[in-house]
């Protein structure tokens, strides 16, 4: 069978996923991500969890006839309820918002502590999720950057590459919206990422003239923007 293709976001966030023995995605939708570690022997066994039995059907399909689906267990199910504590090596919660994805690990905050690596791959609410992260399980993680399209997507890994070298972003500013720890491998994409805040913030600002409030909130922002770049100058060279 030929290899699935997968998205430049997916192909991303499987490049940082270290060999594992076990994964549970959760809200699997087509079972892509898994089955592409598989078919790149980066884990040996898979749980495809969702809360709908559509996507579990349409990730069924994704591993029918291949040499892979003795290895997928499929699980209908909110969150991470399906799984056991400390069944898995790795938890993936991806493409979801980040007020749902906070939800549905508080739902059972020791069994998310039990699993040794969490990637999460939150569409928006990341600030507040890295804020609840810190607080509730740990402070010890790594953002990641990946644009695809005209899209930057935030990717948060608790316990996966630990070791990497990373830029201390709360060291210059506590404004979570722009990162927490980003891994010094992934800077330029990061720089990338801030430009993107920039015009979003300069083109908010712009049509806000006459309200004070949000101007000063952008001025704001961009200020933070502008330290953190100046921080980074050398980081690439």
């Amino acid at each position: 069978m030929n290899k699935p293709k997968i998205s430049k976001r997916l192909k991303f966030m499987a490049s940082l996923i270290e060999d594992t023995s076990s994964i549970a995605d959760i809200g699997t939708d087509h079972g892509y991500l898994p089955l592409y570690l598989m078919q790149n022997n980066r884990i040996k066994h898979a749980i495809l969890c969702d809360v709908n039995l559509g996507p579990l059907e349409n990730a069924k399909s994704t591993f029918l006839m291949t040499s892979y689906s003795a290895h997928v267990e499929f699980r209908l199910g909110s969150g991470i309820e399906p799984i056991e504590k400390s069944e898995v090596d790795l938890v993936i919660i991806a493409g979801m918002g980040g007020g749902l994805i906070q939800e549905l690990l508080t739902q059972n905050i020791s069994k998310s502590k039990s699993f040794k690596k969490i990637l999460l791959q939150p569409m928006t609410e990341q600030s507040a999720l890295r804020k609840w992260i810190n607080e509730n399980l740990t402070e010890c993680y790594l953002d990641y950057y990946i644009h695809e399209g005209n899209k930057f997507y935030e990717i948060i890994t608790l316990g996966i590459n630990s070791e990497v070298d990373y830029i201390d972003i709360q060291s210059i500013s506590d404004d979570l919206e722009f990162g927490y720890r980003v891994a010094s491998k992934n800077i330029e994409e990061y720089l990338r990422f801030l430009n993107h805040k920039k015009e979003k913030y300069q083109m908010i600002q712009l049509k806000s003239k006459h309200l004070l409030d949000k101007q000063n909130f952008c001025a704001e922002k961009l200020d933070t923007i502008k330290r953190i770049q100046e921080h980074l100058k050398g980081a690439i060279l």
